[in-house]
């Protein structure tokens, strides 16, 4: 769990990097996205079973910034270091990273992560959030496409496979991507691989925080008769924070039913 403070600090930082790293029409246009989904972009998980990664409220931005970070760190560490030629550009990494994970948002009106309602799928399978069933079934990067079109923005090839294919081998949908034995089918771009890395370290170390001993009891709830609730309440919460206001969590979310 994260605090109330630390959901709008990242909301902040969030929007800080797209105005640094984009300009012009493309800047306006995920402004834009941002600016209808931003309510459920920043409460919403990033998985959801307690024991997968940043499976908590604000655990959806918490993510993104981390592989945020990991990917810069990347890019201007080896990839500066050992590259051969430049295959894609700061932007393209940039927006790859930034939106690879958004198909968990959800859709263009709802979100994609409910609370699970069953108190015993909750205890036992350790499973804190379930796929919204009033949107329709997609893969989550498929989701994330849809989202960038449905708002306006054009993608480079580059963006659009390495968003794609994200997951790397995870998918086995992805194996004709990266598993081929056609010199002329190889990924043109190291791209993919980078964010890949980068989204995989990162999962790996919210496990991790996740697992150890001092903080594992931070993530879990221990009261027997939370009733979860399902719905985000659209445009309020969120604006009240980054105005100063109060972040009261109970109110975060509408009455189930």
């Amino acid at each position: 769990m994260i605090e109330e403070e630390k959901i709008r600090d990242n909301m902040l930082r969030f929007k800080s990097i797209i105005n640094t790293e984009f300009s012009g029409d493309r800047l306006k246009k995920i402004l834009n996205m941002v600016e209808c989904i931003e309510d459920r972009m920043a409460v919403a998980p990033a998985s959801s079973k307690e024991y997968y990664h940043s499976a908590f409220v604000g655990g959806y931005l918490e993510h993104v910034l981390q592989v945020f970070d990991i990917a810069m760190e990347l890019y201007d560490g080896i990839y500066a270091k050992y590259k051969n030629t430049d295959s894609f550009t700061r932007e393209e990494l940039v927006l790859s990273v930034l939106f690879h994970d958004l198909g968990k948002v959800g859709d263009a009106n709802n979100e994609f992560y409910i609370f699970q309602t069953n108190k015993w799928r909750r205890d036992t399978l350790k499973e804190l959030y379930m796929p919204n069933p009033n949107i329709p079934n997609m893969d989550t990067a498929d989701r994330s496409l849809y989202l960038l079109q449905y708002f306006d923005i054009t993608l480079t090839q580059n963006e659009w496979i390495t968003i794609k294919i994200h997951d790397g081998m995870y998918s086995e949908a992805n194996a004709k991507y990266f598993s081929v034995y056609n010199e002329d089918q190889v990924l043109k771009t190291m791209l993919p691989y980078i964010v890949h890395v980068a989204d995989l370290l990162s999962s790996r170390f919210e496990y991790d925080k996740w697992a150890s001993p001092k903080s594992k009891n931070e993530f879990v709830d221990k009261d027997d008769d939370f009733i979860p609730t399902n719905k985000i309440k659209s445009k309020k919460t969120l604006s009240g924070v980054l105005e100063g206001g109060t972040f009261d969590m109970t109110n975060m979310f509408e009455s189930w039913g």
